[in-house]
């Protein structure tokens, strides 16, 4: 593969243990799935082979994962191990698959690229909950502006309840340069800021984010509009990174300072 990033275990075969296991808790999930780990609050990824009862196949291999969502909300998120971090100004495609529990509802969630096993990470992409109880392949395309990262996660988004259930994730390296996207203008203002930080953008906006300078993520909110009124009254005095995503899956990063 070019650039030579892959997914360790993103096919989640490698497990030091055979079986079924339903409802593990994180620290039993993260012994038996080596370069996955499970860190949200769910605290219960299931481990499923073809061999468990009414379960169902997995759609490559011989296992798969089952992560839940609890109105509350009480989420599973899971961090899985890149060979190495992705290269700045490299496009990258993900692909993976999804299904849903036949009697649960589907949830939105994004696919995020973090620097520890215990983040949430960098948006990469967002993705709508429509996705049935049949396995489907999904894709998304990205860039990075500089060489970061470590691990791929998956995040719920939403706290509707539901059993997701993912197998056979990998990346690859699809050319070099930064994707081609529609001009996009994200404003914000006042800057510096001292209470309050207005966000607005020329697309209909889908999330903005906080992150400090090492990538460290500190804010998130859902967007359904072209603008959002930030409070910053808890952060302290310093400069920060805002990215702002639309539903078309375009992003624009803009530094900020709040004094």
């Amino acid at each position: 593969m070019a650039y030579g990033q892959s997914i360790i275990n993103g096919d989640f075969e490698n497990v030091t243990q055979e079986g079924c296991f339903t409802n593990p808790s994180n620290a039993n999930f993260n012994m038996i799935m080596p370069d996955v780990t499970a860190f949200g609050s769910y605290n219960n990824v299931d481990i499923v082979a073809n061999d468990c009862s009414g379960y169902g196949l997995a759609p490559s291999g011989t296992h798969f994962i089952g992560v839940g969502v609890q109105e509350g909300p009480m989420v599973d998120k899971i961090a899985m191990k890149l060979s190495g971090p992705l290269m700045g100004g490299v496009l990258y495609r993900i692909h993976f698959f999804i299904q849903k529990s036949p009697l649960d509802t589907t949830n939105a969630f994004y696919i995020g690229l973090s620097n520890d096993s215990i983040s949430e990470g960098t948006v990469l992409a967002e993705f709508s909950n429509e996705y049935g109880n049949e396995w489907s392949e999904k894709t998304a395309e990205f860039s990075v502006p500089s060489d970061q990262g470590g691990f791929i996660t998956f995040i719920p988004i939403s706290d509707v309840w539901s059993w997701i259930q993912l197998d056979h994730f990998w990346i690859e390296a699809i050319g070099v340069g930064v994707m081609e996207k529609k001009e996009l203008l994200t404003t914000v203002w006042p800057n510096p800021a001292s209470e309050v930080l207005h966000v607005q953008s020329s697309e209909h906006l889908a999330s903005v984010q906080v992150y400090d300078l090492t990538g460290k993520s500190l804010l998130r909110k859902n967007v359904n509009g072209n603008s959002i009124e930030l409070d910053l009254g808890h952060f302290a005095k310093g400069n920060y990174l805002l990215e702002t995503t639309t539903t078309e899956l375009n992003t624009v990063i803009t530094k900020f300072s709040k004094q």
